[in-house]
């Protein structure tokens, strides 16, 4: 089994990319310091996060550096040999579901959330039946 659960804060604004594939998929970095709760001192982590599609369109609308969030996903080895032919290898966490638990734009998204549900909310006067 391949799952992580991490709580952290952004070290920085997410990176948009785009893949350079025929269908171009958007995709974007990163990063979490995650407090290590194994040691005394105030150890932190830093972690490479990469999120795809909805969860990229996610973090590219909300997510900001500071931003508390809590993330799901699974560990991914990215391996690559530079043009000097070294080989290279970095762990990063593929995100597959992420949720904001402190922020500045919480409001934004209440605010948000509140307009599109006035939007569809439907009162028993206004059913034809």
């Amino acid at each position: 089994m391949n799952k992580v659960i991490l709580m952290g804060r952004l070290t920085r604004d997410p990176e948009v990319h785009y893949s350079r594939s025929e269908t171009p998929i958007k995709f974007v970095n990163y990063s979490l310091a995650v407090n290590n709760s194994y040691s005394k001192s105030d150890n932190v982590d830093f972690i490479n996060m990469v999120a795809f599609r909805n969860e990229a369109e996610f973090a590219e609308k909300y997510l900001k550096k500071g931003n508390l969030i809590v993330i799901s996903g699974r560990l991914y080895q990215d391996r690559w040999e530079d043009a000097e032919n070294k080989k290279h290898s970095q762990v990063k966490v593929i995100v597959e579901h992420q949720e904001i638990v402190d922020n500045s734009n919480s409001k934004r998204l209440e605010e948000e959330t509140q307009v599109l549900e006035n939007q569809v909310a439907v009162t028993d006067e206004e059913l034809p039946f």
